[in-house]
C-alpha cells in the first residue's frame, strides 16, 4: 500500500488532520489539508469577520475527491462527444441575446 504524505496547505506542517472544501482545479477534484492549529486560527478568524469556513475531515475528504474523480473519468467521454456550451444571459443584461437556430 502506497502511503502518501499530506502537508498543511496554510503552514506547510506536516501532520494536517481536516480539510478545506474541495475545489475543482483543472478538471479535477482536489483536496485541501489543513492541520489543527490552522484549522483553529482559520475559525477563530472567520468568526472575527463573521464568516464560516466548513473543515471536514481529511480521511473522508481523500475518499470523496477519490470518488468524484472517477466519476469524472467514466463520464468525460461523453461530455465531450454530446455536451455543448450555455450561454448565460443575466437578468438585467443589456446586451442583445443570441438568436435561436431556426
Amino acid at each position: 500500500m502506497e502511503v502518501i504524505m499530506h502537508t498543511c496547505t496554510v503552514c506547510g506542517g506536516e501532520k494536517p488532520q481536516f480539510a478545506l472544501p474541495l475545489k475543482k482545479e483543472k478538471g479535477e477534484w482536489v483536496v485541501k489539508p489543513i492541520c489543527g492549529s490552522c484549522r483553529y486560527n482559520l475559525g477563530k478568524e472567520a468568526r472575527a469577520q463573521k464568516k464560516f469556513i466548513p473543515m471536514y475531515e481529511l480521511g473522508a475528504s481523500l475518499n470523496e475527491v477519490a470518488k468524484r474523480n472517477a466519476e469524472i473519468g467514466r463520464l468525460k467521454p461523453f461530455l465531450e462527444a454530446f455536451a455543448r456550451q450555455v450561454k448565460v444571459v443575466r437578468k438585467g443584461d443589456k446586451r442583445p441575446a443570441v438568436a435561436k437556430a431556426s
